[in-house]
């Protein structure tokens, strides 16, 4: 064989063991691409499912409502679903104490297979476990003075509120004989009561502008939660709208006085962004004041009252409930606060904005998935 024709044949060898190499290296290729794909779309899947199941988790949380909808220790399922494009969840829910409730979530893909399960732990206010929780009829960070006949009654706590029917507290009644048994002090014990918050209690003049916290509820979720926002100096009276309680207005605080009117039922949540003075009038429900509050010329309010700052009760003036207050609470004028079980519960009842569910910081979603 000539010389030329050998190098071809070198050559032509050469060629075919390149090409059998570029192929076995494009198999591989193949191959490793084809497995990192299917990892990549496992670990999607994976990470699918568990996003799925926690949209579902907070989507029972604001489809559970109340955490007293549930019973304690027994799961409840609360519903399933589908988010687009092919993704499905399925909760449940159950109460583990009257504040906490723990929910499960399943994510799952459809038409594939496994689920991913998620859980989360939340808070939601018991009236019950929030009056009980209360160390007195007043609760102060900066004491309280009396002046000109005035006082704080505690000896009424566990009756029924004149001029409120029996009927209207009966269903608090179980508990109207135990909570705050203890705890309720005269108002001269209360002086330099330490307030429990993250902000310290302001001196005489106010200054704070931080709601007492109730339960895990801090000041914008109190404020989110009010119906109705007044300012400056007002006098609220139930209102009627063609026979029915006018519930648009923001000077109708409900009807505590008349147990016949269409907004005897009616307890708003009301708040105010600055100093408020109620001058005259009448309210029931949950009174939110970030600054200074005045109560005067006989104004009643029956419920549960939160101020930032310093709250000043005169004129004949008169709060039935429970009062929560970061600065001071003066009393003067023959101004009366009555220490009340059943307005208070009766308040914290109807603050229906106030009862949904808030995750703990600590316990909201929790792998259950193995």
């Amino acid at each position: 064989m000539s010389r030329p024709a050998r190098e071809g044949g070198y050559v032509l060898l050469v060629v075919l063991f390149l090409l059998m190499a570029v192929t076995a290296m494009g198999h591989s290729l193949l191959v490793l691409s084809r497995s990192e794909l299917l990892a990549s779309r496992a670990r999607w899947e994976a990470l699918a499912r568990r996003l799925i199941a926690e949209g579902g988790v907070r989507i029972a949380a604001d489809g559970v409502g109340r955490a007293e909808a549930l019973a304690v220790g027994e799961w409840l399922p609360t519903g399933e679903g589908t988010i687009e494009p092919r993704a499905r969840y399925a909760t449940r829910a159950m109460r583990l104490s009257p504040e906490i409730v723990l929910l499960r979530s399943e994510g799952s893909l459809e038409s594939r297979p496994g689920a991913h399960a998620v859980l989360g732990l939340y808070w939601g206010m018991s009236p019950e476990v929030r009056v009980g929780a209360a160390r007195a009829v007043v609760e102060t960070g900066a004491g309280v003075a009396l002046s000109g006949g005035s006082r704080i009654d505690v000896a009424r706590i566990h009756e029924d509120p004149p001029p409120w029917s029996e009927d209207r507290c009966d269903p608090y009644r179980p508990g109207l004989d135990t909570l705050l048994a203890t705890g309720v002090r005269p108002w001269a014990e209360l002086a330099e009561l330490p307030f429990a918050g993250s902000t310290p209690a302001p001196e005489a003049g106010g200054g704070a502008t931080e709601l007492p916290r109730l339960g895990l509820l801090d000041h914008e979720a109190l404020m989110a939660g009010a119906g109705l926002r007044v300012a400056g100096t007002i006098s609220p009276s139930p209102r009627r709208a063609a026979d029915r309680c006018d519930r648009m207005s923001a000077l109708n605080w409900g009807a505590p006085l008349d147990p016949l009117h269409p907004c005897a039922s009616y307890r708003p949540v009301v708040s105010a962004e600055g100093a408020l003075t109620m001058a005259g009038g009448a309210g029931q429900g949950v009174l939110l004041v970030a600054g200074d509050a005045t109560l005067t010329a006989g104004a009643r309010f029956f419920g549960v009252v939160l101020v930032s700052g310093n709250l000043t009760v005169q004129g004949g003036a008169e709060i039935t409930g429970l009062l929560r207050v970061r600065g001071r609470v003066s009393l003067r004028g023959g101004a009366e606060v009555v220490g009340s079980v059943c307005a208070a519960l009766d308040a914290l009842e109807g603050a229906e904005a106030l009862h949904g569910l808030v995750p703990l910081p600590e316990g909201a979603w929790l792998d259950d998935s193995g």
